[in-house]
């Protein structure tokens, strides 16, 4: 190694760098400084980090931070150590063990999601001339299971209107595979293609960037990129204007959540769930489902749903 170029080994590092994700890399940055930081202070290396030192470092975080928390620090620890410190053979089952008991009788807090009702109410009540952005922002959001960044990066091009359908194309998403999704009026309370295009109608002449989403005010779109926040504050306008109650506790990721509620509510099965979403586990999608009361009572009937048709065979004359 001591042989290998310095310019040579600098152009293997910013190569490596790039196997970071691009979208959270600067997040993984920070967490590999913080902990170069306690490495220091503690008189060790990086590349000296095993099991037992990162069992104690995250014993450390531990006493201030959730168990969620410290299971995304992990992962972002592990991989940025992968590919800095070329550690990527290195395996923490103690801190593993560890992170696992912490999170014994830890429920995390997961952003209220509404109900098809609410949704239907927003969408026919609400007037188009203050609401439509968020209506638009909606719609694409729930028929699509998409999450903030993936609103934001829609472009123009990924929509095609076929006139009984709108078909949606969804690029380098998060997991970066490609899938596709329909909005259609049909079985719906109010019209959502109606929606779009109708937003799609006013959006600027002199607009050049692709960008889907651009402002809405007083009727009218603005050539002007719709911004992360604007697109994360969408849920909570919605709750508010719903009048219902913690209307904070409508955080960006409602609109994905209420996708995948809605869904199964609607009878959807766990494959197709995780196709609609794009997502591979089905633990991770099962996180998505708000418990319904609806789907409780479905199970609750299967219990005895053989003895009463026992009891109606009985009933029948031979």
């Amino acid at each position: 190694m001591d042989n290998i170029p310095e310019t040579l080994m600098n152009r293997a590092v910013s190569v490596a760098n790039e196997l970071l994700p691009d979208v959270s890399r600067l997040r993984y940055e920070n967490e590999y400084d913080k902990l170069c930081t306690w490495c220091q202070k503690e008189n060790i290396k990086p590349s000296q980090v095993n099991d037992d030192i990162l069992l104690v470092y995250m014993s450390e975080l531990s006493k201030t931070m959730k168990p969620s928390t410290l299971w995304s620090k992990y992962s972002m620890v592990k991989n940025v150590l992968k590919v800095k410190e070329n550690l990527g053979n290195l395996k923490f089952p103690k801190t593993v063990a560890f992170l696992k008991k912490k999170s014994v009788g830890f429920k995390p807090k997961k952003a209220n999601v509404f109900t098809s009702d609410q949704i239907s109410q927003f969408m026919i009540n609400a007037p188009d001339k203050e609401w439509l952005l968020s209506k638009v922002i909606l719609t694409f959001g729930i028929f699509g299971a998409l999450r903030r960044d993936d609103l934001l990066r829609l472009s123009i091009n990924d929509v095609k209107d076929y006139g009984s359908f709108i078909k949606v194309t969804l690029r380098d998403g998060k997991t970066h595979a490609s899938r596709s999704f329909i909005i259609t009026d049909d079985e719906c309370t109010y019209q959502p293609c109606q929606l779009v295009r109708k937003y799609l109608s006013l959006r600027p002449s002199k607009m050049t960037s692709p960008r889907l989403f651009v402002g809405f005010r007083q009727g009218k779109c603005v050539a002007q990129h719709v911004g992360s926040h604007t697109i994360s504050d969408v849920p909570k306008k919605v709750a508010q204007y719903l009048k219902l109650e913690q209307p904070e506790s409508y955080t960006g990721h409602a609109i994905r959540r209420t996708s995948a509620s809605m869904l199964v509510e609607g009878g959807a099965d766990l494959l197709t769930l995780k196709r609609h979403g794009g997502w591979k586990s089905a633990t991770v999608a099962e996180g998505y489902i708000e418990e319904s009361i609806n789907r409780k009572i479905d199970v609750s009937k299967n219990f005895f749903q053989n003895q009463v048709l026992q009891s109606q065979i009985k009933t029948i004359p031979l």
